[in-house]
C-alpha cells in the first residue's frame, strides 16, 4: 500500500500545521466515453515518472502525458462498439483504474469500459423485455469447498406459468470465473434481444465456475486434461441435477445442450461427446479441444449397453482464422469428419476475445436451443 499512496500521491505532503489535513487527490473522471467512441483515460500520479495505458485489446500501449496537477491522460480511438477491458503502468507497478469501479476478474484484475454502438449489437441493453441472473453457492463434492454458478431465467418466468424449459450450460475460459459470460460476455442481454426477435424460444441458461482444480501454475496441458475431467464429474453429478432440483428444467438431451469459449469450449466437446444421453447439441467457441482421441470420446458412456442417443448429437464449432487455436480447431473438426460425427464449423475473422465469442453466442444460441425441445 505504500508503494500504491506514493505513486498515487497520498500522503505525499509535508506536515504542515497541526490539525492541517493533507492535500486531496485531484478529481478526474476516467474513463469518459465520448460521442465519436474515442476514450480519454486519467489516473492521479503526481509522483510517477512514467505512466502508460495497457491492455486494450488490439491497441498497443500507450504513453500518457501529465499535466501540472499530476494527471496523467491519454486517449485513444475511435473504437469500435465492444466492452474492452485496461489497465495502467505506472512506473514499474500495474494498477487498475482507481476511478473505474467496473473489473473483470481474470487470473489478474483488470478494468472494464464499454463503448456503445447505434444498439444493433446483439450484445446492447435494449428496451425489450428482460429476465434475470441469479446466483447460487453449494457445497461441491469434487472441490471438497463452496463453489458457485449462475443462472438467466427468461422473461415471465417468475410469473410459474411457464412449462419446463430447455437449458444451456454455458462454460467460460481458462482463469475466468462463473460471473465472466454475464459481465463480460453479456449473456443474458444476447438471451434477452434474440427471444425479443422471436429468433430463440424461452430457456434457461447455466452459468457454472470452470475451476474444479484450483490454478496454481500455468496453463499446462496436463492441468487442462485433469480440470477437464474433474469438471465433467462436477457438471454431470452435482451442478445439472442442483440446476434442475431448482429451476423447471427439461431433463432430456433434446432440451439439454452445452456449450463454451476456450478451456470451456473444450469442456463442452469433452462431456458433450462422451455424455449425448445427457446433451443434445454442444458449441464450441475458439476452443482449447480435447487432448484425448476422439475414439476414446465417442465410446458408449461405462454401463450403458448401446447408446442411441450419439445419433442424435450435433456438434457446433466457430474459431478466428486469427485465434491462435485455429490450425488445433480445423484438425479436432477433421477429425469429426473422419469419424462421422455431426457438426457445423464455422470458420471466420477474428482472434481470442470477446468480442468474437459474443457474437459467437448470438449465433449459436437458436442452434442450442433446438425447436423440438
Amino acid at each position: 500500500m505504500k508503494l500504491f499512496d506514493r505513486l498515487l500521491g497520498r500522503n505525499n505532503y509535508v506536515p504542515g500545521p497541526a490539525g492541517e489535513a493533507p492535500p486531496a487527490p485531484t478529481a478526474c473522471i476516467s474513463p469518459e466515453v465520448m460521442p465519436d467512441r474515442r476514450v480519454k483515460f486519467r489516473v492521479h500520479a503526481p509522483r510517477a515518472r512514467h505512466v502508460t495505458l495497457e491492455g486494450l485489446p488490439g491497441v498497443r500501449g500507450q504513453p500518457m502525458s501529465r499535466l501540472p496537477d499530476g494527471v496523467w491522460h491519454a486517449t485513444v480511438g475511435p473504437l469500435r462498439p465492444g466492452i474492452y477491458t485496461y489497465y495502467f503502468k505506472v512506473d514499474s507497478a500495474v494498477f487498475t483504474d482507481p476511478r473505474n469501479r467496473n473489473t473483470q476478474r481474470w487470473l489478474v484484475s483488470n478494468s472494464v469500459v464499454e463503448v456503445p454502438g447505434d444498439g444493433s449489437e446483439m450484445w446492447a441493453l435494449r428496451r425489450v423485455p428482460h429476465g434475470a441472473v441469479h446466483r447460487h453457492r453449494y457445497s461441491s463434492t469434487g472441490r471438497g469447498r463452496e463453489s458457485a454458478f449462475q443462472v438467466y431465467t427468461p422473461p415471465g418466468y417468475r410469473d410459474g406459468s411457464s412449462a419446463p424449459l430447455p437449458a444451456v450450460y454455458l462454460l467460460h475460459g481458462f482463469g475466468d470465473d462463473e460471473r465472466a459470460w454475464e459481465e463480460i460476455g453479456r449473456a443474458a442481454c444476447i438471451a434477452d434481444n434474440l427471444i425479443a426477435a422471436g429468433v430463440l424460444r424461452p430457456c434457461i441458461v447455466v452459468m457454472p465456475h470452470g475451476h474444479p482444480i484450483p490454478i496454481s501454475g500455468p496453463a499446462t496441458d496436463a492441468y487442462f486434461e485433469n480440470n477437464a475431467a474433474a469438471m465433467e464429474r462436477e457438471l454431470v453429478e452435482e451442478i445439472v441435477p442442483v440446476a434442475e432440483a431448482l429451476y423447471r428444467i427439461r431433463s432430456s438431451p433434446t432440451a439439454r445442450s452445452v456449450a463454451g469459449l476456450s478451456m470451456g469450449g473444450g469442456h463442452a466437446l469433452r462431456v458433450g461427446l462422451r455424455r449425448p444421453d445427457l446433451f443434445g447439441t454442444v458449441a464450441a467457441f475458439s476452443s482449447k479441444p480435447p487432448l484425448t482421441p476422439l475414439d476414446d470420446l465417442l465410446r458408449n458412456t461405462p454401463g450403458q449397453a448401446g447408446n442411441p442417443a450419439r445419433d442424435l448429437l450435433s456438434v457446433w464449432i466457430a474459431c478466428g482464422q486469427e485465434d491462435y487455436l485455429f490450425a488445433e480447431n480445423q484438425r479436432f473438426v477433421a477429425s469429426l469428419q473422419a469419424h462421422a460425427v455431426k457438426h457445423a464449423w464455422h470458420p471466420g475473422p477474428g482472434g481470442h476475445d470477446w468480442s468474437v465469442w459474443r457474437e459467437y453466442l448470438a449465433q449459436a444460441f437458436p442452434v442450442l436451443v433446438r425447436p423440438s425441445a
